[in-house]
């Protein structure tokens, strides 16, 4: 009996751990990669590939094909310097390279709701 208790004391220890360590990051984020904002959005440049802004980026939100032009627009959603919702837009030409850029605030501040 006292073999059985001590390996299920183990296991449990064991996975508590294992919970303690995983909940080092804050619920929907992620170490690898800082929130959407101005910093980030500042990268996107004129000219760059759609594989360079999503490497710098990560996946866009939605995305927008204009079939009159042949462009692409990728959003993203994240927050500015002062805490205001924003979308944040890439066009993309038809050769897939950075036409412009726009950010645009959502709401006054806070939560988007």
């Amino acid at each position: 009996m006292g073999f059985a208790k001590s390996t299920l004391t183990t296991a449990l220890l064991a996975s508590a751990l294992m919970l303690a360590q995983g909940c080092t990051t804050a619920p929907g984020t992620s170490n690898a990669e800082p929130p959407m904002g101005d910093k980030r959005f500042a990268a996107v440049q004129a000219g760059m590939t759609n594989d360079e802004v999503r490497a710098s980026l990560g996946a866009p939100k939605r995305i927008t094909r204009f079939p009159g032009s042949n462009n692409v627009a990728w959003d993203y959603e994240g927050k500015d310097t002062w805490g205001y919702m924003v979308e944040y837009s890439v066009t993309f030409d038809p050769n897939g390279r950075v036409l412009s850029k726009l950010a645009r605030r959502i709401n006054d501040g806070g939560e988007l709701k």
